[in-house]
């Protein structure tokens, strides 16, 4: 009897260890998405001024360095992405 019961705890204990685990991810995706409600204005105004930056350097040519291209195309790919 007492064999069967240490089977049955170590089992709840296995249980407990992939239950934790699924709400860990969980909780995750719940930062995730908070992150990307809370961020979402601030994202949008940088990839705004981006963008007016990068047509006004190809109308008037200002030689603007790559780094801003880099930086609106990741930005880009994080609204595309919904912040993954």
């Amino acid at each position: 009897m007492k064999i069967i019961s240490n089977i049955i705890e170590s089992l709840k204990d296995v249980t407990g260890i992939f239950y934790k685990k699924t709400r860990n991810a969980e909780k995750q995706q719940e930062i995730e998405a908070q992150k990307l409600h809370n961020f979402n204005y601030y994202i949008a105004n940088a990839f705004i001024i981006l963008l007016v930056l990068l047509i006004i350097d190809s109308i008037f040519n200002l030689s603007i360095s790559e780094y801003f291209y880099d930086i609106f195309e990741k930005i880009l790919n994080y609204m595309i992405n919904e912040g993954s």
